[in-house]
């Protein structure tokens, strides 16, 4: 009897099998109406926010649609957000107007 298992594939490694680039698969992804994963911060972070130096710098990676890069520019912070999506990023502008905060975004 064989037995069969069901691994889970690393974004990348299907984006490579798959013949895509990985920023083709998120900005599909980030079209979508809505946002994909909310627009409330993660749990971890605000967790830890209140730990974090009071209105420094943070440097946000892989940040998608912005939800915890807005949410850290509603504490005071002046926020970079980095992603290789730009319909992520774009997306994160617009939920940046609408909180009413501002932030830096970078294609990468």
């Amino acid at each position: 009897m064989a037995v069969t298992r069901t691994v889970g594939c690393p974004l990348s490694v299907y984006s490579f099998l798959m013949n895509t680039r990985p920023e083709d698969t998120w900005n599909r992804r980030y079209a979508a109406a809505g946002f994909y994963y909310g627009t409330a911060p993660n749990d971890f972070l605000r967790e830890v926010e209140p730990v974090l130096p009071r209105h420094g710098h943070v440097l946000c990676l892989g940040e998608g649609e912005g939800r915890n890069a807005v949410f850290l520019a509603q504490c005071g912070h002046t926020v970079s957000a980095m992603d290789q999506s730009a319909v992520g990023l774009e997306k994160a502008q617009l939920l940046a107007r609408e909180q009413g905060v501002r932030l830096a975004t970078h294609v990468a």
